[in-house]
C-alpha cells in the first residue's frame, strides 16, 4: 500500500474545486466537503483500477456513515483551499446544529497550471467527474455508493481496491502489459496532442467567455432570506417528517445482492439502506425529512 501523499491529496482537492469553477452554472461552482472528499475517492479509485490496487494518494479509506471517508482527506480541504485563495463561504439554518461550509474558486490561469502538475489520466476523469456530478450531492452520492470498493464493504470497514477491482481491471491490465515500446511512445504523442488540444480550447472558451455577459455572483442577504420565507409561506403547510424502523440482517451488508450484476434488482434496497447510515446494531433509521449529508 503507498504512503499518504500530502501534496497529491492537496492536489486533487484544489482540482476538483477549480474544474467546478469553469462551469457557467453559479449553482455548480461551489462544493462542500462531502463532494470535495468523493472526487477525492473517485480519483484514488480509477487510480487504483491500472495500478494493481494501489491508490493515488495512499489514503485509507473506509466505509463511515454516508459513504467512502477519510479523516486527512476531510482535514486538508482547508488549507488546500486556502493555498488557491479559494473563497469560503458559510451558511446557517435554524434547523440544524452545524453550519454549512462551501468553497469557490474560479481561478482559469490556477486550473491551467495545476493540469500542466498532473497527469493527463488525473485530470481526465476528474474532470469527467464534476461535470457530469457538479454539487449533486444526491446523484454523487448514489455513483460513489456502487462502487466495488463500497459494494463489498460494511459499515465501518476498511476498503480495499485490490480483489473488488480485478474484474473491472483485467481486460485494462492485460491491454497495458501487451504495449510494445513503440507502441507507449505513440501512445504518450497522442497523449500529449490531446492536452494540446484541450489547452486550446480552453483558451478558445475563455476568449469567448469574456465577450459574454457576466452575471453577478448571487447574494445571500436578508432580501434573499426573507424572499425565501415568503415562498415558503404561499407553497402552503410543510410536510409532516415521518420515521420507520426497518430491520436489517447483519449479512446484507455482504450479500451477493449488492455487487453481483446478475442480482442488481436488489441494489437500491440496500442503497437507500446505507444512506441512512452505519448499521452497528441491526437497525437503521430512515427519515423522509433527511436532507443533509455529513
Amino acid at each position: 500500500m503507498n504512503p499518504t501523499d500530502t501534496k497529491k491529496i492537496d492536489s486533487l482537492i484544489q482540482l476538483a474545486l477549480l474544474c467546478a469553477g469553469q462551469e457557467e452554472d453559479w449553482s455548480r461552482r461551489e462544493l462542500g466537503a462531502i463532494h470535495l472528499i468523493k472526487y477525492v475517492y473517485l480519483a484514488d479509485y480509477h487510480y487504483a483500477l491500472t495500478h494493481g490496487g494501489q491508490t493515488y494518494t495512499g489514503l485509507q479509506w473506509r466505509f463511515y456513515k454516508f459513504g467512502p471517508w477519510e479523516e486527512t482527506c476531510f482535514l486538508r480541504i482547508e488549507p488546500a483551499l486556502q493555498a488557491i485563495g479559494a473563497e469560503k463561504r458559510i451558511f446557517s439554518h435554524p434547523k440544524y446544529e452545524d453550519d454549512f461550509v462551501k468553497w469557490l474558486c474560479s481561478d482559469s490561469q490556477r486550473y491551467e497550471e495545476l493540469q500542466e502538475q498532473l497527469s493527463l489520466e488525473i485530470v481526465g476523469q476528474m474532470a469527467r467527474y464534476v461535470r457530469k456530478f457538479g454539487a449533486d450531492t444526491e446523484g454523487l452520492i448514489d455513483f460513489v455508493y456502487k462502487t466495488p470498493p463500497m459494494l463489498k464493504a460494511a459499515p465501518n470497514d476498511m476498503l480495499t481496491f485490490v480483489g473488488t477491482l480485478e474484474l473491472c481491471s483485467s481486460e485494462q491490465t492485460d491491454d497495458a502489459q501487451k504495449l510494445t515500446r513503440r507502441q507507449e511512445k505513440k501512445l504518450n504523442e497522442k497523449l500529449e496532442q490531446l492536452r494540446l488540444e484541450m489547452r486550446k480550447q480552453l483558451e478558445q472558451k475563455k476568449a469567448v467567455k469574456g465577450k459574454r455577459f457576466q452575471p453577478s455572483a448571487p447574494r445571500y442577504d436578508d432580501v434573499f432570506f426573507k424572499g425565501v420565507a415568503q415562498l415558503d409561506r404561499i407553497a402552503g403547510e410543510p410536510i409532516t417528517p415521518q420515521e420507520c424502523l426497518m430491520e436489517v440482517a447483519e449479512d446484507a451488508w455482504r450479500s451477493k445482492a449488492r455487487f453481483d450484476t446478475d442480482l442488481s434488482c436488489y441494489l437500491p434496497l440496500f442503497s437507500c439502506a446505507n444512506k441512512a447510515g452505519s448499521l452497528p446494531s441491526g437497525r437503521v433509521m430512515l427519515s423522509q425529512a433527511l436532507k443533509r449529508y455529513y
